[in-house]
């Protein structure tokens, strides 16, 4: 293939001085760092109406791989490969949680004047699914699935495509 042509596209990118409907809910999920231009918006968008508890390991399963004589974490080891001389370099390791561990898992949804931020949020879980949770996520680590979520005992399910917005 023979390249013959390279098209160029030029122009004036401003942004708009309003924000978007979308960026003010998920500030208003997860807060903002308003400065002095911006304290406006705290007004406007209220509290952080998203709080995450810490996640413990799930007893059950802590105590079914006891039984099975399993650790809960492993040691990872990785390197570098230095391509001119042929030889790892920089040798690491981490300590990680092994794959299969479940964790109980539990976050409160603040609703403030009858707003419905929840599909939001459950697009956002979605979306975590299908990328990673904290860092190396390229190596495979972070990979996360929710499971038997529940609002306030009722089931909820995540919606199947996170990229579809509701009309």
């Amino acid at each position: 293939m023979q390249l013959t042509q390279i098209k160029q596209i030029t122009g004036t990118l401003t942004l708009k001085t309003g924000l978007h409907i979308g960026a003010c809910d998920l500030l208003k999920l997860f807060g903002g760092a308003p400065d002095s231009k911006t304290e406006h918006l705290v007004k406007d968008i209220g509290p952080t109406r998203l709080s995450f508890w810490d996640c413990a390991l799930n007893p059950a399963w802590l105590e079914s791989i006891r039984k099975r004589n399993l650790l809960s974490t492993e040691a990872k080891s990785e390197n570098s490969i230095n391509r001119i001389a042929g030889v790892a370099d920089n040798p690491r390791f981490t300590e990680r949680v092994i794959a299969g561990a479940e964790f109980d898992f539990r976050l409160s949804l603040k609703v403030v004047d009858g707003e419905d931020l929840l599909p939001l949020l459950l697009r956002g879980l979605k979306l975590l699914e299908a990328d990673s949770l904290g860092g190396s996520g390229s190596r495979g680590y972070g990979k996360v699935e929710f499971k038997n979520l529940a609002l306030d005992g009722q089931a909820v399910q995540l919606p199947d495509d996170p990229f579809a917005v509701a009309a």
